[in-house]
């Protein structure tokens, strides 16, 4: 928003890569930033950046995580782009993958993931998380539903602040990223890689959650 000027909305869509936005006035700029789906709905955040003439911004935007298309075999599914969980079915269960984050940053580091940034945090402006894997556990209630608790497994919505929790049916849910850590995986005695800066955990078939 530049005084005098007419407000113009420039808009980003996922392309897989980093993307660069120059801003051609000085002025107020608002920002608005949509994380990816998962088996959860991404994040949606906003704010307010003061940028010159000339200064450009990195805007990464987050991909749709990888359905789950097989639930009698074992396959793998990759998360989405800029740090979306990955995901595996078995001979029982199948499970989509998690949403990427979409963030924005004032420099550019490597392929701009967001991360490239966790040691440079400042230049970041906004993020808005990715939603978390989802799916279903025994293929027989995939095939002949019921109101088994096996089903479904939803996954947790990012969020602004703080992203929702997972579903599951053991007593341990995954639980959502918040503003200065990830969130944790549910915990079934299997292990299965946990989030990190910029990164969904990656999904064991044998903890069955979201």
């Amino acid at each position: 928003v530049v005084t005098g000027v007419p407000t113009k909305v420039y808009s980003f869509d996922y392309i897989g890569a980093v993307q660069t936005f120059t801003a051609p006035q000085s002025g107020t700029y608002k920002i608005e930033t949509w994380g990816a789906q998962g088996g959860g709905y991404g994040g949606y955040s906003t704010g307010i950046a003061t940028l010159n003439s000339g200064n450009s911004i990195y805007l990464t935007i987050g991909g749709k995580g990888e359905d789950g298309i097989y639930y009698d075999q074992i396959a793998y599914y990759t998360g989405g782009y800029n740090g979306g969980g990955n995901a595996q079915s078995d001979s029982s269960t199948t499970w989509g993958a998690g949403g990427g984050a979409t963030s924005i940053q004032t420099s550019l580091i490597g392929d701009g993931q967001l991360k490239n940034y966790e040691n440079s945090r400042s230049n970041i402006l906004i993020v808005s998380g990715g939603g978390g894997g989802g799916g279903w556990y025994y293929r027989q209630y995939l095939i002949e539903p019921t109101s088994s608790n096996y089903l479904p497994n939803n996954g947790g919505s990012g969020g602004g602040y703080a992203g929702g929790n997972g579903t599951t049916h053991y007593t341990s849910i995954a639980t959502g990223g918040t503003q200065i850590s990830g969130g944790a995986n549910a915990k079934t005695g299997y292990d299965a890689p946990e989030a990190a800066f910029g990164t969904g955990g990656n999904y064991n078939y044998k903890s069955s959650n979201s």
